[in-house]
């Protein structure tokens, strides 16, 4: 049992425990962030009265699903909203638009005629 601790721990530092756990099994979702929080933090949160920025952010990652945030974390779907909410003049143009982040074309801006010292 100890040696499964320990083994969570350096899992939890290196990141590799958040990807072991079955995030979209939402009939255990509330446990495996307990479990979670309990690992990196030392303590047992306290669902019903959540006093620290961390047992906070835990909080919202299980009672704050708002589907709009999915549309708002992506630049492109966040244009369209903004489009469609407020109007297209308070966008900024587009310089490109890519769905790989390595690049499918190379952005250009040219070449800077001076460089800062």
């Amino acid at each position: 049992m100890r040696i499964k601790l320990i083994q969570d721990i350096i899992d939890l530092c290196r990141g590799r425990y958040f990807k072991k756990i079955d995030w979209k099994n939402k009939k255990n979702y509330k446990k495996n962030l307990e479990k979670a929080f309990r690992l990196f933090y030392g303590y047992s949160i306290d669902w019903n009265n959540v006093k620290t920025l961390g047992e906070k952010i835990y909080w919202l990652r299980l009672n704050d699903n708002d589907p709009i945030k999915t549309v708002l974390a992506d630049k492109y779907a966040c244009r369209e909203y903004v489009k469609k909410a407020v109007g297209e003049e308070y966008l900024i143009p587009l310089l490109g638009v890519y769905d790989d982040h390595r690049g499918g074309g190379k952005l250009s801006l040219g070449r800077p005629k001076q460089f800062a010292r």
